[in-house]
């Protein structure tokens, strides 16, 4: 049993963070996906099929404008106080 948010949240992170000049440390990163997380529904499936599906199902404009908005507040958050000073 897998929630494949991690994997996409995790893919949309590491593309974002192009566009910001701030710590890229594994301690911050891991924050900000675990902030980012929190602020959305998981999603369990159990098999490939169903991890297909379901990243068929959120990967379309609305879903992903929405995710960027989360994770990009999630990056702002974790700048402004990093964890690991």
């Amino acid at each position: 049993m897998v929630n494949i948010m991690v994997g996409i949240v995790k893919e949309r992170l590491d593309h974002l963070l192009d566009n910001f000049d701030c710590c890229k440390c594994e301690i911050c990163k891991d924050d900000m996906l675990a902030l980012a997380l929190n602020a959305l529904p998981t999603k369990y499936v159990t098999s490939g099929k169903g991890e297909l599906l379901g990243r068929t199902d959120t990967m379309n404009q609305s879903h992903m404008t929405n995710l960027d908005i989360i994770v990009i507040k999630a990056i702002n958050q974790v700048s402004r106080q990093p964890n690991h000073q």
